[in-house]
């Protein structure tokens, strides 16, 4: 005969709360905020997490980079010749992604630094560290620091041009670059440190001051000359104690010169100065792209379009800086107009 125990009820009791404390601690489980992996208790949770950090959040910074070039784009064609380019541009479009490449461009440091520098939180900078990091604009050090690659840093060089057209798109709405040679045009970005100087009076007071400035030399390349300007070179030339100094300039054919010009060069014999070489002038057909310097100092001033779609030299407006890059530009730029240019001719000459 077989028994049938039927069970007690202390022991129906405990077999469901055995079953009820499993199933809490399976609802307790720990779940990594970035993969969903499930822990036993806090500690593994951590252990994972600082263990697996830099893997979860890069998986995760990954996904919204996708979602968020997915959201922006306006395809996804990766047979574009272009669509590298593109990445490039879209991960540079972060002011802080910007600002922790230029960072680290300064000297190598590590997260907590940027994160003061920049004032962030350090998830928020981490976050733009991995997305430059994937994205091969810098790499990261042993000792937690990061660098620019070679990718990053030449990534770097070309940001000026953007950066200078980008502040400057209203002057250049209907300003144009098209006389400069195209390696000029190809070093724009060097002229980024500069400042738009607009209005007559101002620009004229600034061209006054680099020729009262100058020490060693003043270069000039302007399509017309003020009788102001002609008695500030005048007054500097006549004040000049270093025997070196030079003044050079270039005039297209038809400038626009004051009637009074030469009673100002007769009264400070300047016959006698171009003789000795102290004084150095040229002439072009045409000067559309103005330029004016001396050893420390520069400006320069771009053509205008005109309503009939004429161009010339805006004389109301002009970039100045002291910047070397900005400086260095300005006179290489002078140096090959002047190499190319012809002896000086006063008959093509326009008093006014």
């Amino acid at each position: 005969m077989t028994v049938v125990m039927a069970p007690s009820s202390s022991s129906a009791a405990n077999t469901k709360r055995a079953g009820m404390e499993i199933a809490r601690t399976i609802q307790d489980l720990k779940k990594c905020k970035y993969c969903n992996y499930e822990h036993w208790d806090d500690f593994d949770l951590k252990f994972h997490q600082e263990m697996h950090k830099e893997y979860c959040e890069g998986k995760e910074v990954k996904r919204q980079k996708h979602q968020e070039y997915e959201r922006f784009g306006e395809d996804d064609d990766s047979s574009s010749p272009f669509e590298d380019t593109a990445r490039t541009f879209f991960e540079l479009g972060s002011a802080q992604r910007m600002d922790i490449i230029f960072k680290i461009a300064e000297s190598k440091c590590n997260l907590a630094k940027l994160s003061k520098d920049l004032d962030s939180t350090m998830p928020e900078v981490r976050r733009n560290i991995i997305r430059l990091t994937n994205s091969g604009f810098i790499q990261k050090e042993s000792d937690g620091t990061f660098f620019l690659t070679t990718f990053g840093k030449t990534i770097l060089e070309q940001v000026p041009t953007i950066d200078y057209l980008s502040r400057n798109k209203d002057y250049f709405s209907d300003h144009i670059f098209s006389p400069l040679p195209l390696k000029f045009r190809k070093r724009i970005g060097s002229l980024s440190n500069s400042i738009l100087i607009s209005g007559l009076v101002a620009v004229d007071e600034t061209l006054k001051d680099i020729y009262d400035k100058s020490q060693e030399y003043a270069y000039a390349m302007i399509p017309e000359v003020p009788l102001d300007l002609i008695e500030s070179i005048a007054a500097r030339l006549k004040k000049v104690e270093n025997k070196g100094f030079r003044f050079s300039y270039v005039l297209p054919t038809h400038a626009i010169v004051p009637k009074r010009r030469r009673e100002l060069l007769e009264a400070l014999k300047y016959s006698e100065l171009l003789k000795k070489g102290t004084v150095e002038r040229k002439m072009v057909n045409s000067l559309f792209i103005g330029v004016v310097l001396n050893e420390k100092q520069a400006c320069v001033m771009f053509p205008r379009i005109q309503r009939n779609n004429n161009i010339d030299t805006d004389t109301t407006s002009m970039f100045y800086s002291d910047d070397p890059d900005f400086h260095e530009w300005c006179l290489d730029y002078y140096r090959y107009i002047w190499h190319n240019a012809r002896s000086f001719e006063e008959k093509g000459l326009v008093e006014i």
